[in-house]
């Protein structure tokens, strides 16, 4: 009888019930009976409880954490509703107005949020907080909004009943298709709003056509890569200690006597805005601590980084063949920036003159606008010196290209130049060339 009533708190209920009606024979103590059946209530109360704090449900575990892992997938749209929600204090959110709000496929949306927050640890080494989408009534109706840390650093419009093909504008003509070009902020090389009901059409010629749960998840995913050298904070640094400290006691404890926290927040930040891997952390850290040996100084430690993980850096870099397809200075232009350079503190800066400025943006957005979709954006090759400060001024500047120095460029890759920057301006005429 005991091991029954213990199986769980169903048996419990029931032995509950039957006790209690037996309070109701007469010449059976009434109140004891009634005493035992409150405690078996208790008791399977408890079991209850316990039973389901040990092994929480899907659904729950989806609202709570608003993470599904790719082995534990929400099976329907109600579970995926809830896992869509932004995790309170989340720094960063998604604000849709109500037509965008209602095309989402909340399945479809956490099945690519998750693929993208996956690709982002792979890049990066880290598991950077995720992101969920909030219908805000203040918005218009056809309006995106990505807030970081309250800020908005996103504003979009997704044109409703609209989905999103990837392609040149002569294989809308061919097909006979109407579309309208999208903004380039969206990170897509070249893509139309169509209509979903020649997505069949278009993917007969295969293009490629995207969804809106799908251009959400990626362009958050997108968002959280330019800035994770924003998001990132003091508890991914100290799970990136720790996990290193299982694999390699000596050297996390080492790294923790060496730099101190708040610098190598500051490294990894600055590491996640160039775009470098983190991994593996053994050739990064082991880097950094021999660095230290000599200067301390971020840029120091920096350049250290870059130069262990220079593999590494190439191979997110380049193509299948090992190839970096990327840009070279022009003379003229080198010279100018060089003479920009501000040398001062932990790091230099570039401050070139406002048509130095103008040709160098134009020209690296003109880059990015006109590569393949289908192969790794292109690098802009530079000097040692001119490197960091041009990849800062750049960011700066809303210029999403990578700038690698020719001494990173390892044995096992070639680079093969496609073009340079900079062709109108002239070089700055000093004054010993003067007096010559």
């Amino acid at each position: 009888i005991v091991a029954q009533l213990a199986s769980g708190p169903k048996a419990m209920f029931v032995a509950a019930a039957i006790v209690g009606m037996m309070a109701a024979i007469p010449g059976f103590p009434v109140f004891i009976f009634l005493a035992i059946s409150a405690l078996l209530v208790l008791t399977g109360y408890l079991m209850h409880r316990k039973a389901k704090a040990g092994n929480p449900d899907e659904e729950g575990r989806m609202a709570v954490a608003g993470r599904a892992s790719a082995k534990a997938m929400p099976k329907t749209n109600a579970q995926a509703a809830a896992a869509i929600q932004p995790e309170p204090g989340s720094v960063v959110s998604i604000l849709v107005g109500s037509a965008v709000h209602a095309a989402i496929n909340p399945v479809q949306f956490v099945e690519m949020r998750e693929s993208e927050l996956d690709l982002l640890h792979a890049e990066t080494g880290l598991r950077l907080p995720g992101f969920g989408i909030e219908e805000d009534d203040l918005l218009p109706a056809a309006s995106i909004r990505i807030m970081l840390d309250g800020v908005a650093g996103f504003d979009g419009e997704i044109p409703t009943g609209k989905v999103v093909a990837i392609c040149e504008a002569d294989i809308l003509a061919i097909n006979a298709i109407e579309g309208d070009r999208v903004d380039p902020k969206w990170g897509l090389r070249e893509a139309y709003w169509v209509s979903p009901k020649s997505a069949p059409l278009l993917a007969a010629a295969d293009v490629k056509v995207i969804e809106v749960s799908e251009l959400i998840a990626r362009t958050g995913g997108r968002f959280i890569r330019r800035n994770g050298g924003r998001i990132v904070g003091y508890r991914q640094i100290q799970t990136v200690i720790r996990e290193l400290g299982a694999e390699h006691e000596n050297l996390a404890a080492q790294i923790s006597q060496t730099i101190s926290a708040v610098q190598l927040l500051n490294l990894v930040r600055k590491l996640l805005q160039e775009g470098v891997p983190l991994m593996p952390r053994r050739i990064l850290f082991e880097a950094l601590l021999e660095a230290s040996v000599t200067a301390v100084s971020s840029e120091h430690l920096i350049r250290s980084a870059r130069t262990a993980l220079a593999r590494q850096i190439c191979a997110v870099n380049c193509d299948e063949n090992n190839v970096i397809a990327g840009y070279v200075l022009e003379p003229g232009l080198e010279i100018a920036l060089r003479d920009s350079l501000v040398r001062g503190g932990d790091e230099n800066s570039l401050q070139p003159g406002a048509e130095v400025a103008g040709v160098l943006s134009s020209e690296a957005n003109l880059m990015l606008k006109n590569h393949d979709a289908d192969a790794p954006a292109p690098v802009i090759l530079t000097s040692d010196e001119l490197r960091w400060p041009l990849s800062s001024w750049l960011r700066t500047h809303r210029v999403d290209a990578r700038v690698m120095a020719f001494s990173e460029i390892s044995s096992e890759f070639s680079f093969v130049p496609v073009g340079a920057l900079g062709a109108s301006v002239a070089a700055p005429r000093h004054d010993e060339d003067l007096a010559a």
